[in-house]
Protein backbone atom coordinates (compact mmCIF):
# COMPACT_ATOMS: atom_id res chain seq x y z
CA UNK A 1 0.00 0.00 0.00
CA UNK A 2 2.93 2.47 1.11
CA UNK A 3 4.43 1.36 -2.15
CA UNK A 4 1.39 2.28 -4.50
CA UNK A 5 1.33 5.29 -2.58
CA UNK A 6 4.93 5.92 -3.48
CA UNK A 7 4.39 5.54 -7.03
CA UNK A 8 1.30 8.02 -7.05
CA UNK A 9 2.30 10.75 -5.32
CA UNK A 10 4.24 12.91 -8.01
CA UNK A 11 3.72 16.64 -7.35
CA UNK A 12 4.10 18.97 -10.67
CA UNK A 13 8.40 20.13 -10.71
CA UNK A 14 7.31 23.51 -12.22
CA UNK A 15 4.68 23.84 -9.48
CA UNK A 16 6.65 23.11 -6.35
CA UNK A 17 9.20 25.52 -7.35
CA UNK A 18 6.97 28.21 -8.11
CA UNK A 19 5.89 27.36 -4.20
CA UNK A 20 9.28 26.75 -3.00
CA UNK A 21 10.54 30.32 -5.04
CA UNK A 22 7.25 32.22 -3.44
CA UNK A 23 8.17 30.69 0.26
CA UNK A 24 11.79 31.54 0.26
CA UNK A 25 10.71 35.10 -0.96
CA UNK A 26 8.49 35.73 2.15
CA UNK A 27 11.07 33.81 4.65
CA UNK A 28 13.45 36.31 3.46
CA UNK A 29 11.06 39.46 3.63
CA UNK A 30 9.73 38.23 7.07
CA UNK A 31 12.96 37.30 8.83
CA UNK A 32 15.02 40.32 7.60
CA UNK A 33 16.70 40.04 10.94
CA UNK A 34 18.16 36.74 10.67
CA UNK A 35 18.94 36.54 6.91
CA UNK A 36 20.91 39.79 7.80
CA UNK A 37 22.77 38.71 10.82
CA UNK A 38 24.11 35.57 8.77
CA UNK A 39 24.45 37.32 5.57
CA UNK A 40 27.18 39.60 7.92
CA UNK A 41 28.73 36.50 9.46
CA UNK A 42 29.23 34.00 6.06
CA UNK A 43 30.90 37.92 4.51
CA UNK A 44 33.05 38.14 6.74
CA UNK A 45 34.48 35.30 6.68
CA UNK A 46 34.43 35.01 2.93
CA UNK A 47 36.48 38.26 3.11
CA UNK A 48 38.79 36.17 4.86
CA UNK A 49 38.39 32.82 2.70
CA UNK A 50 39.14 35.12 -0.32
CA UNK A 51 42.61 36.81 1.05
CA UNK A 52 44.02 33.21 2.08
CA UNK A 53 42.81 32.18 -1.50
CA UNK A 54 44.76 34.89 -2.95
CA UNK A 55 47.74 34.49 -0.90
CA UNK A 56 48.06 30.50 -1.88
CA UNK A 57 47.34 32.06 -5.65
CA UNK A 58 47.64 28.43 -7.21
CA UNK A 59 44.41 26.88 -7.13
CA UNK A 60 43.98 22.67 -6.55
CA UNK A 61 47.02 22.64 -4.07
CA UNK A 62 46.60 21.02 -0.68
CA UNK A 63 46.08 24.20 1.12
CA UNK A 64 43.81 25.27 -1.80
CA UNK A 65 41.11 22.09 -1.36
CA UNK A 66 41.55 22.28 2.82
CA UNK A 67 40.61 26.22 2.81
CA UNK A 68 37.47 25.23 0.48
CA UNK A 69 36.52 22.84 3.09
CA UNK A 70 36.74 25.01 5.70
CA UNK A 71 34.83 27.87 3.69
CA UNK A 72 32.13 25.04 3.19
CA UNK A 73 31.90 23.87 7.09
CA UNK A 74 31.86 27.53 8.39
CA UNK A 75 29.30 28.17 5.77
CA UNK A 76 27.15 25.13 6.98
CA UNK A 77 27.31 26.44 10.44
CA UNK A 78 26.21 30.11 9.62
CA UNK A 79 23.62 28.93 7.64
CA UNK A 80 22.04 26.43 9.76
CA UNK A 81 19.86 28.38 11.82
CA UNK A 82 18.94 30.01 8.72
CA UNK A 83 17.88 27.08 7.12
CA UNK A 84 15.96 24.81 10.13
CA UNK A 85 14.00 28.77 10.24
CA UNK A 86 12.74 28.22 6.52
CA UNK A 87 11.75 24.82 6.97
CA UNK A 88 9.74 25.79 10.00
CA UNK A 89 8.76 28.77 8.68
CA UNK A 90 7.41 26.59 5.60
CA UNK A 91 5.74 23.89 7.37
CA UNK A 92 4.69 25.79 10.86
CA UNK A 93 4.49 29.18 9.77
CA UNK A 94 6.49 29.72 12.68
CA UNK A 95 8.53 33.17 12.21
CA UNK A 96 11.88 33.63 13.82
CA UNK A 97 14.12 36.80 14.93
CA UNK A 98 17.68 35.41 15.03
CA UNK A 99 17.51 32.21 16.26
CA UNK A 100 15.15 29.14 15.99
CA UNK A 101 12.57 27.79 17.77
CA UNK A 102 14.84 24.95 18.54
CA UNK A 103 16.78 23.47 21.40
CA UNK A 104 20.79 23.72 20.29
CA UNK A 105 20.84 19.51 19.72
CA UNK A 106 19.08 20.17 16.83
CA UNK A 107 21.11 23.12 15.08
CA UNK A 108 23.99 21.05 15.99
CA UNK A 109 22.58 17.87 14.35
CA UNK A 110 21.34 19.85 11.18
CA UNK A 111 24.78 21.60 11.22
CA UNK A 112 26.31 18.13 11.12
CA UNK A 113 24.54 17.01 7.95
CA UNK A 114 25.33 19.82 6.69
CA UNK A 115 29.11 19.44 6.89
CA UNK A 116 28.29 15.67 6.28
CA UNK A 117 26.98 17.17 2.74
CA UNK A 118 29.26 20.08 2.16
CA UNK A 119 32.27 17.71 2.63
CA UNK A 120 31.02 14.68 -0.01
CA UNK A 121 30.58 17.62 -2.82
CA UNK A 122 33.99 18.49 -1.57
CA UNK A 123 35.14 14.85 -2.30
CA UNK A 124 33.36 14.73 -5.83
CA UNK A 125 35.82 17.33 -6.76
CA UNK A 126 38.55 16.00 -5.69
CA UNK A 127 37.51 12.95 -7.18
CA UNK A 128 36.97 15.30 -10.21
CA UNK A 129 40.74 16.55 -10.71
CA UNK A 130 42.06 12.39 -9.90
CA UNK A 131 40.24 11.52 -13.12
CA UNK A 132 43.22 13.16 -14.53
CA UNK A 133 46.09 11.01 -13.08
CA UNK A 134 47.46 8.58 -15.14
CA UNK A 135 46.11 5.51 -13.47
CA UNK A 136 44.59 2.80 -15.68
CA UNK A 137 40.87 2.75 -14.95
CA UNK A 138 40.99 5.91 -12.77
CA UNK A 139 38.27 8.19 -14.98
CA UNK A 140 35.87 5.16 -14.74
CA UNK A 141 36.41 4.67 -11.21
CA UNK A 142 36.28 8.43 -10.16
CA UNK A 143 32.86 8.92 -12.21
CA UNK A 144 31.43 5.76 -10.52
CA UNK A 145 32.33 7.25 -6.76
CA UNK A 146 31.12 11.09 -7.91
CA UNK A 147 27.38 9.10 -9.07
CA UNK A 148 27.30 7.37 -5.37
CA UNK A 149 27.76 10.24 -3.95
CA UNK A 150 25.26 12.08 -6.25
CA UNK A 151 22.82 9.51 -5.31
CA UNK A 152 23.83 9.15 -1.55
CA UNK A 153 22.79 13.14 -1.08
CA UNK A 154 19.72 13.21 -3.02
CA UNK A 155 18.89 9.86 -1.28
CA UNK A 156 18.79 11.23 2.08
CA UNK A 157 18.53 15.26 1.52
CA UNK A 158 15.01 14.84 3.07
CA UNK A 159 16.48 14.31 6.32
CA UNK A 160 17.47 17.86 6.84
CA UNK A 161 13.77 18.78 6.98
CA UNK A 162 12.84 16.31 9.33
CA UNK A 163 15.34 17.46 11.45
CA UNK A 164 14.48 20.80 11.66
CA UNK A 165 10.80 19.31 13.00
CA UNK A 166 12.35 17.63 15.27
CA UNK A 167 11.16 14.26 13.83
CA UNK A 168 11.81 11.03 16.33
CA UNK A 169 11.45 8.60 13.35
CA UNK A 170 14.64 6.78 12.06
CA UNK A 171 15.53 9.84 9.66
CA UNK A 172 17.42 7.94 7.42
CA UNK A 173 15.04 5.46 6.83
CA UNK A 174 12.44 7.92 6.24
CA UNK A 175 14.20 9.67 3.68
CA UNK A 176 15.09 7.10 1.54
CA UNK A 177 11.58 5.75 1.42
CA UNK A 178 10.32 8.93 0.30
CA UNK A 179 12.93 9.36 -1.94
CA UNK A 180 11.71 5.84 -3.99
CA UNK A 181 10.64 6.28 -6.91
CA UNK A 182 10.85 9.80 -6.67
CA UNK A 183 14.80 10.31 -7.16
CA UNK A 184 14.80 12.12 -10.44
CA UNK A 185 11.46 14.28 -9.56
CA UNK A 186 13.78 15.22 -6.56
CA UNK A 187 16.48 16.20 -8.44
CA UNK A 188 14.76 17.98 -11.10
CA UNK A 189 13.05 20.31 -8.54
CA UNK A 190 16.22 20.82 -6.78
CA UNK A 191 17.96 21.97 -10.30
CA UNK A 192 15.22 23.97 -11.20
CA UNK A 193 15.06 25.79 -7.73
CA UNK A 194 19.07 26.33 -7.55
CA UNK A 195 19.68 27.15 -11.61
CA UNK A 196 19.45 30.44 -11.44
CA UNK A 197 21.59 31.03 -8.27
CA UNK A 198 24.10 29.15 -9.93
CA UNK A 199 24.02 31.27 -13.61
CA UNK A 200 24.25 34.09 -11.17
CA UNK A 201 27.52 32.10 -10.08
CA UNK A 202 29.32 31.54 -12.42
CA UNK A 203 28.32 35.13 -14.52
CA UNK A 204 30.13 36.55 -11.08
CA UNK A 205 33.14 34.39 -11.49
CA UNK A 206 33.67 35.04 -15.29
CA UNK A 207 33.60 38.47 -14.73
CA UNK A 208 36.02 37.93 -12.27
CA UNK A 209 38.16 36.23 -14.58
CA UNK A 210 37.31 38.59 -17.12
CA UNK A 211 38.83 41.29 -14.60
CA UNK A 212 41.87 39.71 -14.07
CA UNK A 213 43.99 37.06 -12.04
CA UNK A 214 40.76 35.29 -10.44
CA UNK A 215 43.09 34.04 -7.20
CA UNK A 216 44.10 38.14 -6.65
CA UNK A 217 40.02 39.06 -7.17
CA UNK A 218 38.94 36.13 -4.87
CA UNK A 219 38.20 37.80 -2.19
CA UNK A 220 35.55 40.12 -4.67
CA UNK A 221 34.53 37.36 -5.95
CA UNK A 222 33.33 35.53 -2.80
CA UNK A 223 32.27 38.57 -1.45
CA UNK A 224 30.23 39.58 -4.00
CA UNK A 225 28.94 35.34 -4.21
CA UNK A 226 27.63 35.91 -0.24
CA UNK A 227 23.95 37.13 -1.20
CA UNK A 228 23.80 34.44 -3.57
CA UNK A 229 24.87 31.83 -0.66
CA UNK A 230 22.16 32.89 1.50
CA UNK A 231 19.74 33.00 -1.00
CA UNK A 232 20.50 29.44 -1.97
CA UNK A 233 20.22 28.29 1.14
CA UNK A 234 17.05 29.46 1.59
CA UNK A 235 15.40 28.28 -1.58
CA UNK A 236 16.29 24.99 -0.92
CA UNK A 237 15.46 24.89 2.29
CA UNK A 238 12.25 25.83 0.67
CA UNK A 239 12.21 23.44 -1.80
CA UNK A 240 12.97 20.34 0.54
CA UNK A 241 10.28 21.84 2.57
CA UNK A 242 7.37 21.73 -0.39
CA UNK A 243 8.85 18.11 -0.64
CA UNK A 244 8.75 17.03 2.49
CA UNK A 245 5.21 18.15 2.78
CA UNK A 246 4.08 16.44 -0.25
CA UNK A 247 5.96 13.47 -0.11
CA UNK A 248 5.17 12.72 3.21
CA UNK A 249 1.40 13.53 3.40
CA UNK A 250 1.12 10.76 0.44
CA UNK A 251 2.12 8.27 2.64
CA UNK A 252 0.20 6.46 5.70
CA UNK A 253 -0.40 9.28 8.48
CA UNK A 254 3.13 9.94 10.26
CA UNK A 255 4.39 11.74 12.84
CA UNK A 256 6.78 14.03 10.28
CA UNK A 257 4.23 17.07 9.87
CA UNK A 258 2.61 17.95 13.13
CA UNK A 259 -1.50 18.12 13.13
CA UNK A 260 -1.47 21.89 13.96
CA UNK A 261 -0.38 22.42 9.90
Amino acid sequence: MVMSANRRARPSVFGTAGQAWRSAWLAIIRMPLLMLAATSVLLAFNVCAGLGFRAIGQPHTASHVALSALDGVVASLSMAPVAISVHRFVLLGERTRLWPRVPMRVVLCYAGWSIAFSVAYSVVGVVGLAKHLPLPGMAVAASAVQVLLFVVYTRLVLMLPAIAMQSTQPLADWSLRQTRHRFWRTVALLFLVEMPLVILGVLIGALAWHLGDLAHLMPMALSLSTPLVVASVVAGAAALSWLFRRYDVAEEPSDLIPAAT
